[in-house]
């Protein structure tokens, strides 16, 4: 029987966390796509800059073999 995970994720400018998808083996290379995803945010004062930010502010690997016991 193979493990499944799920991912959740709590993205920038958001208050709560969702699940994005399940796996079943190796979530570790999910997690790596992740921590790549940016996105270009326009800052306040001037309008025309723009900084990266990550799009996720958090990443949480949930074991559904832990929960079943």
């Amino acid at each position: 029987m193979s493990k499944r995970f799920s991912i959740m994720v709590q993205e920038f400018g958001a208050d709560h966390e969702v699940e994005l998808c399940q796996v079943d083996n190796n979530p570790g290379s999910v997690i790596a796509g992740l921590g790549q995803k940016t996105l270009m945010v326009r800052t306040q004062s001037g309008g025309r800059r723009r900084t990266k930010t990550p799009r996720y502010t958090s990443v949480r690997i949930v074991d559904h073999h832990e929960i079943r016991k």
